[in-house]
Order: C-alpha cells, then structure tokens, then sequence
C-alpha cells in the first residue's frame, strides 16, 4: 500500500470508530494519528490520558499526556491543566525528576498560589529521588512562602530541634478544639509534606522542621497534619534523632488521632510507623510481625496508588528486604533484589539504590543474583 492509501484507510477506520458507541479513544488517537491529523489524534490522546490517570495505570497516562502535548495545540487554560496532569501521572508512576520538569513547566503557566504549589511538587520530587542541589533550591524558596527557614548548618538544624521540642513540651500534645477550615487543612498538609520530604537526606533538618509544622497543626486542630507530623516524629526518634523513650507515648497518640478522623493515608502509615518501630526502635523487636505490618501496608498501597506514593512504597520495600535478610530468607530477597534495583533506577531514583546495596549482604545478593 502507497503512504496515501494508508492514511485514507487510517481516516476511514476512525470516523467508522467514531460512529460506534463505547469507542476506545486510544485506538481513534492512533488512527487519526497515522492518517494525518495530528489534531484529532491529540484530542483523543487526550481523553485516553484522562481514563488512564484515573484507573491508575500511569505510565499509560504519560504516554497519552505527552502524545497529546507533542501534537495538538489546545487553550492556554487546557495546556496547562495537560501539564500539570502529566506531573501528577509521571508523580504516580514513581519518575521523580521527569515529575518536577512537568511540575517546573507548568508553574510557567499558572498564576498566584498555584504557582508555589507546583514548585511545592517539584521540590518534592527532586529530593525524594536524591537530586539534593536542584530540591534544596526549589525547597527553600517554597518553605520560605509557609514563614519558615531551612537551617543553613548541622549546628543550626540542632539547635532548632532542641527549641521546637522544649515548645511542644510545654505546649503539649492536645489538639484545639477549633475546627480548620478546608484551605488550612490543605495547606498544612502540604507543609508536612514539603518537610517530609528532607528525611533521609537532612534528618536533623527534617526533625526540626517537623516539629514546627506540627505545633502549626496542633494549634489549628486538624487531626490530619497532626496526626503525621506525630508519626515523622516518632520515626525521627527510632532512628536517634532525639530521645525514643517517648515513643510509646507517641504511638498511642497517634492511634488516638488515627481512630478520632480516620483517612485511608493515615491508616496506612500507622502499619509502617509500627513496623519501622519494631526494625529501629527496639533491640531485638519482632521482625516476623514488623513483615507482617509491611505487607499490609503494602496492600493498601497498591489497592490506592494515589494515596501513597511511589518513593513511599519504595522505601517500605526497602525496609521489607532489610527483614527478609534479618530473617534468614536470603533466597528470596536473592530473587526480588534485582528487580527492586532496577525499576528503582529506571525511575530515575538516585536515592534508594545505595540503600538497596549499602550492606556487604545486599552487595552479594546482587551480585550472585
């Protein structure tokens, strides 16, 4: 067949497809695409994306986003809602540098107080996957919007957590009995997790900054926050940053908010904070019920990817192959390790790899396997 012909059987097909009821999109997207209109095919590319995105398949999604993006030419409104839904796709899938250059691109379009979010995202996805230089820029320009400061030096960072916790000694843990409104609410969560997001690079930062946001949270009464701010904190502590001989108190705390506003995402990181508990906080804790948390955990994040990210997850697997290993099932770890390592440096994730290999076990499991 001529190029022509098959454009015009190409064309023929999708205006057929168009007459049917229930016609896939990515199938009239790929028809009108090789008959030449780029225009209809990105208009379709569209709403495949959309479905994509919203049954979870995400790589599906970035592919349709950025088919779309790369051959239509839509309103300005349009195009930027397209490239903050590919930041959100890419996010999804676990790409944390190609995320924020979506997130970065979109800012250029927005206006007002979505601007700081999208660079709130940006930053975000950047340090999670250890791009520390570029993350800690866009981190402190959008931390400086909440009225806050990162800390220029380890000294500085200390010095910071030893006030916030003598604060919130004397503050105490009770929540106000007001009632936050819905921007609050959003605008507290997200500052739990922009500050989040240091832990694992700036610890003593991290715990500094999160003591801060959660008094914030206390103060304003949302439960939410509160309750996160209350279970970084305990991880914080498991891992020395502090004294753990409050820990237990902490934990029922946070059971206390968990079980007063329940939400999926808290449910979820309680397991975690319980399994990461019995891993780092005790001499000797119950690795067998520590597993046994993680894979619930694990569950619910893959019954509701949009809630728990993918760096989360990957970091509970991480933790789930370190008690493998303390378990002595080192032939199973043998056979996931290799693929863990992979799709975490496909991802373009900088920081979990090094975690992955950072015990001379770990080195030869992946070497033998």
């Amino acid at each position: 067949l001529t190029s022509e012909r098959v454009r015009e059987y190409h064309a023929a097909l999708g205006h057929a497809l168009l007459g049917m009821e229930g016609a896939d999109p990515e199938h009239l997207s790929e028809h009108f695409e090789h008959a030449g209109d780029a225009q209809l095919s990105a208009a379709y590319a569209v709403r495949a994306g959309d479905r994509a995105l919203s049954a979870s398949a995400f790589d599906q999604a970035v592919h349709f986003y950025e088919k779309a993006l790369a051959l239509g030419e839509f309103e300005r409104r349009e195009t930027h809602r397209l490239r903050v839904a590919l930041g959100d796709a890419l996010a999804s899938a676990g790409r944390g540098p190609a995320a924020s250059a979506a997130y970065v691109s979109a800012s250029e379009t927005a206006n007002g107080a979505e601007v700081l979010e999208l660079k709130r995202r940006a930053a975000i996805q950047l340090m999670w996957t250890g791009r520390l230089d570029l993350g800690r820029v866009l981190f402190s320009d959008v931390l400086g919007t909440f009225g806050m400061r990162l800390p220029r030096t380890p000294a500085r960072a200390a010095a910071l957590l030893v006030l916030e916790r003598a604060q919130l000694r004397l503050r105490g843990l009770e929540l106000s009995e007001r009632t936050p409104r819905s921007e609050s609410r959003q605008q507290l969560m997200a500052l739990h997790d922009l500050v989040a997001c240091m832990f694992g690079s700036d610890l003593l930062s991290c715990a500094a900054l999160n003591v801060q946001s959660m008094r914030r949270a206390l103060d304003a009464g949302d439960v939410h926050a509160a309750g996160a701010g209350i279970r970084l904190d305990i991880l914080n502590r498991t891992l020395g940053i502090g004294d753990s001989a409050c820990v237990p108190e902490l934990v029922e705390r946070s059971r206390i908010l968990i079980a007063r506003d329940p939400d999926p995402r808290g449910v979820a990181f309680q397991l975690l904070l319980r399994a990461n508990y019995e891993i780092y906080g005790r001499l000797g804790g119950d690795w067998e019920s520590a597993l046994s948390l993680i894979d619930q955990f694990l569950a619910l994040a893959s019954a509701d990817p949009l809630s728990i990210a993918a760096y989360e997850r990957g970091r509970a697997e991480f933790s789930r192959s370190s008690l493998l290993t303390l378990l002595g099932r080192t032939d199973e770890v043998a056979r996931q390790l290799p693929g863990l390592l992979n799709d975490t440096w496909q991802r373009g994730d900088r920081f979990l790899p090094p975690l992955f290999v950072s015990f001379p076990l770990y080195a030869w499991l992946a070497i033998g396997a």
